[in-house]
């Protein structure tokens, strides 16, 4: 990540960026992590609080990924991946891999996924709209 790369080098003076991106170098002392975003405290930085604990009430911001697959993905590999994905991050090694980066697994049906990312799409499509924000 570039700007990971122009924060630890000095040539800005902060980022908002995902605890794994960051990780290393906050544990090295090359960066200072100041709060996470999620509201409640991450255990690989201990002590750090979040945010809406430092004055900035009511916000979090939390970060998800999905796992996508083409259109055309058979109904037998959709039904293998939705019995192995859930068990996955539960197997002792995976599970000490997402946990040494930080990142909290979760699972959720390939529906509940869609309707996360239309309920996200439109939260900031109104947020850039109530404060007159345009894409370019």
């Amino acid at each position: 990540m570039l700007a990971v790369q122009d924060l630890v080098a000095g040539n800005i003076d902060l980022i908002v960026s995902l605890i794994p991106s960051v990780l290393p170098h906050i544990q090295s002392g090359r960066l200072r992590a100041l709060g996470v975003t999620s509201n409640h405290e991450v255990p690989q930085l201990p002590g750090l609080q979040p945010l809406s604990k430092l004055g900035f009430e009511n916000f979090e911001g939390v970060s998800w990924l999905a796992l996508l697959g083409p259109r055309d993905l058979t109904p037998e590999a959709m039904a293998a991946l939705q019995k192995a994905l859930p068990v996955a991050p539960r197997q002792a090694e995976l599970g000490q891999r997402f946990q040494k980066v930080a990142l909290e697994p979760a699972w959720a049906s390939g529906a509940a996924v869609k309707t996360r990312m239309n309920d996200d799409a439109a939260r900031w499509k109104r947020l850039l709209a109530d404060r007159t924000i345009f894409m370019d």
